[in-house]
């Protein structure tokens, strides 16, 4: 999500270019300063109500569905729990947090990296335990899929 310096670069309705805009609204009458808040805290609000999705098809069973796109995610079908795929911020940033997904829920986190042992958690089937492997090749994401893998199928 934008913060408020960026909606504002952005915003093309203001009155100036775009340049200026963000140059300038120091400038601003009080009264326009104050729209232009309460037009972002809307757009806040709005784009924490309706997080960016991608639809997307199953590998197995074909089923379409909406994934919540994050910095770093991986998602199995919430049919027949099969994994389908992984984004992430490999060889530009960090790889955790990585939200882990069952359609559109939520349903467990890869944390840690660096100094810090990644970590799977997962309220959904009281998973808390350190993990093994690492950052190379996504190794850490592999072993996180194998163990979702488990508990998806005993939970069918």
């Amino acid at each position: 999500m934008m913060n408020f310096e960026t909606w504002l670069y952005t915003k093309k309705n203001v009155g100036y270019t775009l340049l200026d805009t963000a140059k300038t609204f120091s400038k601003f009458p009080e009264d326009k300063k104050e729209k232009l808040r309460n037009q972002y805290e809307n757009y806040v609000q709005k784009a924490s109500m309706n997080p960016p999705v991608r639809k997307v098809k199953c590998n197995e069973c074909g089923k379409e569905y909406a994934v919540p796109l994050k910095a770093n995610f991986m998602f199995f079908c919430p049919d027949c729990r099969i994994y389908n795929g992984s984004e992430c911020e490999y060889g530009y940033a960090a790889i955790t947090p990585c939200n882990i997904f069952l359609g559109d829920k939520e349903i467990g986190m890869i944390t840690g990296g660096g100094r810090e042992d990644y970590m799977l958690t997962s309220d959904e089937y009281g998973l808390s335990m350190k993990l093994i492997k690492g950052y190379k090749n996504l190794e850490v994401y592999h072993e996180v899929v194998d163990i979702m893998k488990e508990y998806l199928v005993r939970t069918e």
